[in-house]
């Protein structure tokens, strides 16, 4: 017992210990974290809306079934606790660099759980039901998508023309295999919508993301400065002079209206991307704040297996201006509503639409 007890004030110490950093990469990975702070996960993933805990995909079709849980409920307990209360009692151990990405990070941890059976109260179209929930057991590395896509057009398109001729591009599905394609259709759209609200898989290298820089970006665009760490010298950086994605040669640079959406699930490669896509001509960033977790992660190895990881590089805009723990700002905020999403209306979606139409900048 009193081991036990030791292993379970390890595991919360040291993840308090890595909240204090304040840095949406922070994680902590054990075989024994799973164990004290639960191994189970409820067969949905939930997301965070104006307060609420919408279900907004299914992980396991046939524990969800079996449960009567469908996308679109509203979770309001879990266990006995109110989800403002599991809100409350994660926080302390969940490292995230904002408000708004604690939130989006908590959508990991509120649907973990110690036990093979999760009580449940949810509000479905305003009436209230107590559905009991079996959970699974997911793997240690998680290689389940927690953060899916909630709309049908995300799912279904790497890319595609809107109405009026307005081409949308989704960077989480976009492929290097995409090439030809998208070029086409990026020649005869009459604006671009990009769609950074996902991230990128930096370590696939298979994202075409500087095959849209090239095509929309001018020539010797300055991007970011980055700031390293000096391993003889402890606590010194250096820090870098600004500079661009490095094309060998000149291309030439889309002209009309670009929107780049971004919300608080935008970090790391997505915010860069949202970084440097925003330096093209006639550009706008339309969303909500991001992550701020940009640039590289680092991992720190612990005892017995265990590994700590945060943001090891500095990214700075040209002029100096901070990235981290800050996030990027959007030039016009765009807010998704619960009503709307319950309606399956994606209000980010549609204000970048409104504004690629509009005559003004």
């Amino acid at each position: 017992m009193a081991v036990e007890a030791d292993l379970r004030q390890y595991v919360l110490d040291t993840k308090a210990l890595v909240s204090q950093i304040d840095d949406s990469h922070g994680w902590f990975v054990w075989a024994q974290e799973r164990e004290v702070c639960g191994k189970y996960m409820l067969p949905v993933t939930l997301q965070a809306v104006e307060g609420r805990w919408i279900v907004t995909s299914i992980l396991n079709d046939g524990l969800a079934r079996e449960a009567g849980l469908r996308a679109g409920d509203i979770v309001d307990s879990m266990n006995g606790k109110s989800m403002a209360d599991r809100v409350r009692e994660l926080s302390p151990y969940c490292p995230a660099s904002n408000a708004a990405s604690l939130l989006s990070k908590l959508s990991n941890s509120i649907i973990r759980s110690t036990d093979s059976l999760a009580d449940l109260v949810i509000d479905r179209g305003g009436e209230r039901r107590t559905l009991r929930a079996g959970t699974f057991v997911y793997p240690l590395y998680n290689t389940l998508d927690l953060r899916p896509p909630y709309f049908d057009y995300q799912r279904d398109s790497a890319f595609c023309l809107l109405d009026g001729g307005i081409g949308y591009i989704n960077m989480y599905r976009l492929k290097r295999e995409d090439s030809i394609r998208f070029k086409d259709m990026i020649a005869k759209a009459s604006g671009l919508i990009i769609d950074n609200r996902q991230n990128v898989d930096a370590l696939s290298n298979s994202s075409a993301v500087d095959i849209i820089a090239r095509l929309i970006l001018p020539e010797h665009t300055d991007i970011a400065m980055f700031s390293y760490p000096q391993p003889t010298y402890p606590g010194v950086f250096s820090l870098s002079r600004p500079g661009s994605m490095g094309f060998p040669e000149a291309s030439p640079s889309y002209v009309g209206k670009i929107a780049i959406l971004i919300n608080e699930h935008t970090m790391s490669v997505g915010e860069f991307m949202s970084m440097a896509f925003r330096r093209a001509l006639h550009a706008r960033l339309v969303g909500v704040t991001t992550a701020g977790a940009d640039g590289n992660v680092t991992y720190l190895s612990l005892p017995d297996g265990a590994v700590v990881q945060f943001t090891g590089l500095g990214v700075y805009y040209p002029d100096g201006r901070e990235t981290q723990r800050i996030g990027i700002q959007p030039d016009i905020v765009a807010r998704q509503s619960l009503a709307g999403f319950l309606a399956n209306k994606d209000e980010q979606l549609e204000r970048a639409i409104a504004w690629v139409r509009s005559k003004g900048e």
